[in-house]
């Protein structure tokens, strides 16, 4: 069995302990810190979301997840703009 140490439970700078699993070791927490650090990509209804769509509104037939993302990226947030022209509106309607 490989004996462990805190430095070779890391890969040199301070991330995952790919040197343990490398060797076939798996300590207890490493479950936990892989739970905890876990990043997931968004899917594309979230992302309509977040940007005041409707849902659904850049699932068009035979339009991938990618093209989807990208159509979402390179949109305005409705949200915003609604906030910025109505915040004209009121500093023209007070003459400003």
């Amino acid at each position: 069995m490989t004996e462990l140490t805190l430095g070779s439970l890391f890969d040199g700078i301070g991330g995952f302990p790919l040197a343990a699993v490398r060797n076939g070791i798996r300590p207890l927490w490493a479950s936990e810190i892989e739970r905890a650090l876990l990043i997931r990509r968004l899917t594309p209804l979230e992302c309509e979301r977040l940007q005041g769509f409707p849902d659904g509104w850049t699932e068009i037939p035979g339009a991938s997840d990618s093209a989807r993302y990208r159509a979402l990226g390179n949109s305005v947030a409705v949200p915003c703009v609604e906030f910025i022209m109505k915040s004209l509106k009121e500093v023209n309607a007070l003459g400003l």
